[in-house]
């Protein structure tokens, strides 16, 4: 038991030592670093500068003007006169329908009215006519008139040469109603022909703004249904977009978002160009951020 007591002695006093020499070591080597006193009392040169906050947001980039195009009319793709990637004006043809049931509805239309034009042609010379038989009774009646007051006519001969006056009177009301009836169907012809040269012209589709054909969704043979009429919002035929005009659109941290004023430059980086940066600048902020 003594020997283990001794042995428990000196393992406690080694330690306690090795501990001291450990400290002592390294409380010398530090004191021997030359410059490390002077260098953390050094003073630090302060320079006036600009402090930059950045707002960081990720985003989706958008044409400015981008449209989906689609036909007013229903009907068979006949001719596709563009392909993706093509520069088009606005007003330049894009696609063409079939347009023969369209040419059949002009024909049929302007075939109306002709028969409408004829009818007024007609109602007027009956008014014409009707007019000057008017003039004729009336100034028979009033000899019959003149006759009877002096005792040559019978009043039988007054009355009945009366009753023709009033006849061809209400004969010449009659035509000039007709005129006007033919008139409205005149009218009436004239708007199906505009509306089915309309329909004509809508079997030709052209390019609603400038720009570049980024999508071609339909082929020669393709079927395609109205963007009015139907009620799925129709077929679309293309997108054209201007990609004159790109938006960044994206969402800032709550935080920062209230720091953002329309004008503030902006730095812009994508993935497809990893080693090039754009220039732009907030053009809005929406309310609802």
């Amino acid at each position: 038991e003594l020997f283990e007591e001794d042995v428990m002695k000196w393992k406690i006093i080694m330690i306690i030592t090795l501990l001291a020499l450990g400290v002592g070591g390294t409380f010398l080597f530090l004191s021997l670093q030359p410059g490390e006193s002077e260098a953390s009392n050094a003073p630090i040169q302060v320079q006036q500068g600009d402090l930059v906050e950045m707002a960081a947001a990720s985003g989706t980039i958008e044409p400015h003007v981008q449209v989906e195009v689609k036909s007013r009319a229903s009907g068979e793709v006949i001719a596709v006169l563009v392909e993706e990637g093509d520069e088009v004006q606005a007003g330049d043809v894009l696609v063409r329908l079939d347009p023969r049931d369209a040419e059949q509805a002009i024909r049929e239309a302007e075939m109306a009215l002709t028969r409408a034009n004829s009818d007024l042609t007609q109602a007027r010379a009956q008014l014409n006519v009707s007019a000057a038989q008017a003039e004729d009774a009336q100034a028979h009646s009033a000899t019959r008139n003149r006759g009877y007051q002096l005792g040559l006519v019978s009043s039988e001969d007054q009355r009945s040469s009366a009753t023709s006056a009033d006849v061809a009177r209400a004969n010449v009301a009659l035509r000039q109603a007709q005129i006007r009836s033919s008139r409205t169907n005149v009218e009436s012809a004239e708007l199906r022909v505009a509306e089915a040269q309309r329909r004509l012209d809508e079997m030709t589709i052209l390019a609603p703004v400038s720009g570049t054909v980024l999508s071609v969704g339909v082929e020669v043979g393709s079927i395609v249904a109205s963007g009015i009429t139907n009620v799925n919002g129709g077929t679309t035929l293309m997108t054209v977009a201007d990609l004159s005009d790109l938006r960044v659109v994206g969402a800032i941290d709550e935080a920062q978002v209230g720091q953002v004023r329309s004008g503030q430059d902006v730095t812009i980086r994508v993935d497809a160009y990893p080693d090039q940066t754009f220039e732009g600048h907030v053009e809005w902020v929406s309310p609802l951020g």
